[in-house]
């Protein structure tokens, strides 16, 4: 063969190579490529809410009010592999890093789980057919064993992804927690949309972000880590009505005490909680001790309500 000719033949197969090569993208650590977004047909919301992945056919336009086109690569949130769909919730996203994991980070995460805990996948196989789900990070109490917390859900480090375009967040970093004895860390605060009143009343779990300022008119703002109260997990609020708070002593049971109590019961009294997963998500509520004749065998009175005393907390 003569050397022009050789040349000719390499640089053909250089060219028919190419495309080939091109199919071949680069992998990040949770076998997902940089081109793959996840996408729902609704926005993300709630603690668990399911996403598929996709690659973008056809960018966002001013003429579809910011819908794009997808096409659906790994089926999820009611969309299947190979359709295409249009819609204007998608994410572009990465491996989550250390300071990503904050209080009231939206994450993704992998629908596998090992000894009750999620993981990252494995294998491009995995990344693609068991499913991704979003959820905010609640509780960091066991970060230093590379576990968050998300409603009650255990998530590894290694398995989360962040929105790539997710700024350094303003609610706490990922540090180890000291809790009391119900599970709840000295700046977690019970807030609610409204005045208590005089029977009961839901609150929720949060986290100060922000203290009143002379034009926020007494309201301060809080993460949510705890729902209730019709806030939902990681939900930023502003509300006047929170209350920092404590365990109760045997002082505290008075009649007339208003008092904050785990919404669990057991034979008809109602208990403290026995772990940081109930403290943030059975629900606490808040209402007045009217009776303490049983103080002796640790229960108060609050209505028709039973509680046992080790389970009330005051305001400080």
């Amino acid at each position: 063969m003569t050397r022009p000719l050789r040349t000719a033949v390499t640089i053909l197969v250089a060219f028919l190579a190419a495309p080939l090569a091109a199919q071949q993208p680069t992998l990040d650590r949770h076998f997902l490529s940089s081109d793959e977004f996840f996408v729902a047909p609704e926005s993300l919301s709630g603690a668990f809410d399911r996403v598929a992945v996709a690659r973008q056919v056809i960018g966002p336009t001013a003429q579809r009010r910011g819908e794009a086109q997808f096409l659906i690569v790994a089926s999820g949130a009611g969309y299947e592999a190979a359709q295409l769909v249009w819609t204007r919730y998608y994410w572009h996203s990465r491996p989550a890093a250390l300071d990503d994991i904050a209080l009231g980070a939206r994450v993704f995460c992998l629908n596998r789980t090992e000894d009750d805990v999620y993981r990252a996948p494995r294998g491009r196989d995995e990344a693609l057919h068991e499913g991704w789900w979003s959820t905010v990070v609640s509780d960091l109490s066991d970060v230093s064993r590379q576990e968050v917390r998300a409603d009650t859900r255990r998530l590894n480090i290694d398995c989360l992804r962040v929105n790539a375009a997710t700024a350094p967040s303003d609610a706490p970093a990922a540090a180890s927690a000291t809790y009391d004895a119900h599970f709840l860390a000295a700046d977690e605060y019970f807030i609610a949309p409204g005045e208590r009143s005089w029977t009961w009343d839901r609150v929720a779990v949060a986290r100060l972000l922000a203290g009143p300022t002379a034009t926020s008119r007494g309201r301060a703002q809080f993460l949510v880590v705890g729902p209730s109260a019709g806030y939902g997990l990681g939900e930023r609020v502003w509300t006047q009505h929170y209350w920092r708070s404590r365990a109760a002593t045997t002082e505290d049971a008075v009649v007339g005490k208003r008092v904050f109590c785990l919404g669990v019961s057991a034979n008809a009294v109602y208990r403290a909680p026995r772990d940081r997963g109930e403290a943030l998500n059975a629900g606490w509520w808040t209402l007045t001790i009217t009776d303490v004749s049983n103080l002796a065998r640790q229960e108060v009175q609050c209505g028709i309500y039973r509680l046992n005393a080790n389970c009330l907390r005051v305001e400080r």
